[in-house]
């Protein structure tokens, strides 16, 4: 518990420091996955100036992402149970011009991004190598007086695309 506690900390700490840096937002992930892994990351955003499709209710617009977090779960096959990551991804925004009635402004995404991690294997998994994609979908809110909190489910995959000979 202590050393998951620690790296709470840390990502806390680590978003906190890279808010100095003029960025748009800084989001705080808890997830879970296979191996039994539990998944603590920070990522900052920056928008994009541009939006698309911008005619009726809803617009494109989106964001770069740099993300950090660790994966912590079971040993398995490779004796090893934790791998940590960092990653730059554009992100697709598809979201609504005004708020609905009850306040909120929803929001979907889509990305695909570029992530380096510690180690090649967690568990059972071997991911072949180094260097992966990470995929995402995700459904949201904004919400708050000026919009500045927004609370959303992602959905992520991590994936070597066949580059490597194992990819799982």
């Amino acid at each position: 518990m202590h050393n998951i506690c620690t790296r709470v900390l840390f990502l806390i700490l680590l978003g906190y420091g890279v808010s100095a840096y003029a960025v748009d937002g800084i989001n705080f992930d808890l997830g879970g996955g296979d191996e039994s892994a539990t998944q603590l990351g920070v990522s900052a955003k920056w928008n994009w100036d541009s939006t698309w499709f911008a005619e009726g209710d809803w617009y494109v617009g989106g964001y770069w992402e740099l993300a950090a977090g660790h994966w912590d779960g079971d040993s398995g096959d490779y004796r090893n149970d934790d791998i940590t990551h960092v990653g730059i991804t554009p992100v697709f925004r598809l979201t609504r011009h005004d708020r609905l009635d009850n306040g909120i402004k929803p929001f979907f995404e889509g990305a695909i991004g570029f992530h380096l991690m510690s180690d090649d294997k967690i568990g059972d998994k071997d991911m072949g190598g180094n260097f992966t994609f990470a995929d995402h979908i995700s459904a949201g809110a904004q919400f708050g007086g000026k919009l500045e909190h927004e609370l959303s489910l992602r959905l992520q995959h991590f994936s070597n695309a066949g580059i490597y000979s194992s990819n799982p």
